[in-house]
């Protein structure tokens, strides 16, 4: 029963038709813990019974505002499994109806071969994308890196040799000076010169190794060629797909799959249209890495097509140089037969050393040449190549790891699992039949359906009116007791507001559904009991209160008389402790009832005040704790400010 509590003189302004507010003491919603004696809650007598002026000295309170209403208790969760794959036979239900499980006990299982090979095959794939990525990975570290440390040094040591094999013919210059020569050893030198002309020729002639090479080099061209023309053609299939594509492809396909696995009843549509999305996205994949492995595969071609162009190249220098050493080989053979009809040796011995620093400075030519070759920075191109190479096999490896996750998924959802410890409440379908042909038939759409029996976490739907579900959120904290135990109550939270209305409670009202979670702690709570549930939404303390029946209005404004100078407050707390609000004792330089008539220390406050209680109001600006207003008590005495109730109701 609510009741319309009146105190003090009439106050028609707006202000005070917000203040006549029925309150509501059974479900204590709002409290404010103010000062002053307590007295008792009365009607105002048809006839106004004298009154008392007095001094009230403004103090501190605390206001809590709460909400309540009242709710059935239930189960906390409940989980409702189904198989991915409907039209799979069940293999195994190793549950019943009303067993006990727990969270991560394997319930039912169904046929998986079609999985496990696929799952098989998308770790084999992996693995030979991680293979081709670390040879590519190596082939760029290669490149990148230039002549290997071994090759270098087998050039600086062809350098050392060259120049310690002209220091010695420069030396042997010298020696043949001052050294003759008979005619046996000119006939040696004769025969000698002339075999190794022949040796020579026959190697200047052998064109068989440039053949050889040029040959391999036309046929790594036509393989390029064609390679090159492959990329191409997969270029203007594929080359405007993306791994990130790819990735938003494989995204909705397992979005629209997770989709459909939620859902009870699935249509050939929306079967079609995952299907379609699987397919759009294994072409978009294939594609992807066909194009990436051929392009990995004209790198390879290019690089051998250089490295035979070079083999070609240094076949070419050694057909050179031997044809040039046919020709030193020559004018020794003339030097030699010369010393053999010319009896001066001495002659001849410095024409064939000569001869040889000429070959050996050739050799040094040639082996500095080489050395600096092989000094040189790696080639761009062939770094493009390479780093091209990692990036198609990196592509390719994604690709694979997220085809073997969508494999894991797959045989992951052939098995349903525990989620939470509970009972076995529905088991729709048998060993044997396909996963989905009980639902099919018209049964629920579940395959099993998991109660929780967690009996310490306890949940309460609630009903909420309009004006209520604006002071409610998610985190308040709510206090439930049982109208079969009072005294008693459970600590409890909203973990849930539905944003939109769930019932229509009257043609001009709807009704929102929240959810309370409850601490079952003593286990005394049981499914099926009815609760009363207070949410607490506000808790305001040390604020400025002063009585409502102080409230007065002068000019159209609202405000109270205070006695001594002008010093409006703010309405907030100064300190971190202060003194609640007392009754000084009477007035004894006027009334109330005769404003006219009061002191000039008497003067009229302008405040704004909220939180309207059945006995106090808070003052948010005009009054600071401490100052003393007039107070027109009635003849019954002070009215109570302790424990109200306003500003909120109850829903039941």
């Amino acid at each position: 029963m609510a009741t319309r509590v009146e105190y003090g003189r009439s106050i028609d302004g707006p202000r005070l038709r917000k203040l006549k507010t029925k309150w509501l003491y059974a479900g204590a919603a709002v409290v404010i813990i103010g000062a002053g004696a307590p007295f008792a809650m009365h009607r105002l007598n048809a006839a106004k019974p004298a009154a008392t002026t007095m001094v009230y000295k403004v103090g501190y309170g605390n206001m809590v505002q709460s909400v309540s209403t009242s709710g059935t208790l239930q189960p906390a969760s409940t989980a409702d499994l189904s198989f991915a794959d409907s039209a799979a036979k069940v293999t195994k239900i190793s549950v019943k109806v009303g067993q006990t499980v727990k969270a991560g006990q394997v319930l039912a299982q169904e046929d998986d071969t079609a999985t496990k090979a696929a799952l098989f095959s998308a770790q084999s794939a992996v693995a030979q994308a991680k293979a081709s990525l670390a040879a590519a990975q190596a082939n760029l570290v290669k490149v990148e890196g230039g002549a290997s440390s071994t090759t270098l040094a087998t050039g600086q040591q062809a350098v050392l040799r060259a120049e310690l094999a002209l220091k010695a013919a420069q030396q042997s210059y010298q020696s043949q000076l001052a050294a003759s020569q008979n005619s046996a050893a000119n006939q040696q030198k004769l025969l000698i010169a002339q075999t190794t002309l022949q040796n020579d020729q026959q190697a200047a002639n052998d064109t068989s190794g440039v053949d050889i090479a040029k040959s391999q080099l036309a046929l790594d061209q036509q393989i390029l060629a064609s390679d090159e023309a492959n990329v191409k053609t997969l270029q203007s299939m594929y080359g405007s797909i993306t791994p990130a594509q790819i990735q938003a492809a494989y995204q909705q396909y397992q979005q629209s799959q997770q989709a459909l696995n939620r859902q009870q009843m699935v249509t050939p549509q929306q079967q079609t249209s995952v299907a379609q999305q699987q397919s759009n996205y294994t072409t978009m994949s294939q594609g992807y890495a066909a194009l990436q492995s051929a392009i990995q595969s004209v790198a390879r071609d290019r690089l051998t097509v250089q490295r035979d162009e070079q083999s070609v190249a240094a076949a070419e220098n050694a057909l050179t140089r031997a044809r040039q050493k046919v020709t030193i080989d020559q004018q020794n053979l003339q030097l030699v037969q010369q010393q053999v009809n010319n009896t001066s040796a001495v002659q001849a011995s410095l024409a064939s050393a000569q001869l040889q620093i000429q070959m050996d400075q050739i050799a040094l030519q040639s082996a500095q040449t080489q050395l600096q070759q092989d000094q040189l920075p790696p080639n761009p191109a062939s770094v493009a190549s390479a780093q091209a190479g990692v990036q198609a096999a990196q592509a390719n490896l994604l690709s694979t790891q997220n085809a073997l996750l969508a494999a894991q998924s797959a045989e992951n959802q052939t098995k349903l699992v525990a989620p939470v410890n509970g009972v076995v409440s529905l088991i729709n379908g048998k060993v044997g039949q396909p996963a989905g042909s009980a639902s099919a038939a018209g049964a629920s759409g579940a395959f099993i359906k998991i109660v929780d029996t967690n009996t310490n976490d306890l949940q309460i739907p609630i009903q909420l009116n309009q004006s209520q579900i604006s002071q409610v959120k998610a985190g308040d904290v709510a206090t439930i007791t049982m109208p079969t135990a009072p005294g008693v109550t459970y600590k409890g939270t909203i973990t849930q507001v539905s944003p939109t209305p769930t019932v229509t409670a009257t043609a001009n009202a709807s009704a929102y559904t929240a959810t309370a979670l409850v601490q079952n702690t003593n286990g005394a709570l049981k499914v099926g009991m009815m609760a009363n549930v207070s949410i607490q939404t506000a808790d305001q303390s040390h604020v400025v209160t002063i009585p409502s029946i102080a409230l007065q209005q002068v000019g159209g404004q609202e405000g109270v008389y205070v006695v001594g100078p002008s010093s409006a407050g703010s309405g907030t707390a100064a300190a971190t402790s202060g003194q609640l609000g007392t009754y000084a004792g009477p007035f004894t330089g006027g009334s109330l009832s005769n404003p006219t008539k009061l002191p000039s220390d008497v003067h009229f406050q302008p405040v704004q005040a909220n939180a309207l209680g059945t006995g106090d109001v808070q003052v948010t600006s005009g009054l600071a704790a401490g100052q003393e207003i007039l107070v027109q008590v009635p003849a019954s005495g002070i009215p109570s400010s302790g424990t109200t109730s306003g500003g909120a109701s109850t829903a039941n």
